[in-house]
């Protein structure tokens, strides 16, 4: 794949995933969704083509967020059990999806996702909106399956909370 049709396949969805993970500041978005490319460019040799390409691109547009946070915020460490009951992730997960389809309204869904910690904001965008599997994210993050679907939960969780009626978060919206 050359750089053009590279940049042309997936500059929206990294543009999104920086837009969505730095509360919707674009200038910073456009900036660092550049520097994810020049970086891809500067490490094209290094490709390896055991992961999809898809994943590494996404990998490189992650590290430059956990850069830009080292520098300018502390992140949000996820500590507990890593076993989550897969149980737990699809109750969460699929009362996420239900009420999306059915009580949600998605501009208060995006207003929601700013009021939560940005690791889970960061899953979380990485799974709904840049459409990525588990095992996609996993091999991004270098986290387990496990933990990864943990992290989600308790997005999950913290978002649904949120956007309930007649609390004082949802208010704010």
């Amino acid at each position: 794949m050359n750089y053009i049709d590279c940049y042309n396949q997936y500059k929206n969805k990294i543009f999104s995933y920086f837009y969505y993970n730095l509360g919707k500041d674009r200038e910073l978005a456009e900036d660092l969704t550049s520097e994810t490319f020049l970086k891809w460019y500067d490490k094209i040799d290094s490709y390896d083509d055991t992961f999809s390409f898809s994943t590494w691109i996404f990998k490189i547009a992650r590290n430059k967020l956990i850069d830009h946070y080292r520098k300018d915020t502390s992140d949000v460490s996820i500590n507990g059990d890593e076993n989550l009951d897969i149980e737990e992730f699809i109750k969460y997960e699929w009362d996420f999806t239900r009420k999306i389809d059915t009580e949600f309204d998605m501009k208060q869904v995006y207003m929601a996702l700013d009021k939560i910690p940005e690791t889970y904001k960061d899953y979380i965008v990485m799974k709904y909106l840049n459409e990525f599997s588990t095992k996609e994210i996993s091999n991004i993050t270098w986290k387990s399956e496990a933990n990864i679907r943990k992290i989600i939960s308790r997005g999950l969780e913290r978002l649904i909370n949120i956007l309930q009626p007649n609390t004082p978060e949802y208010e704010k919206l």
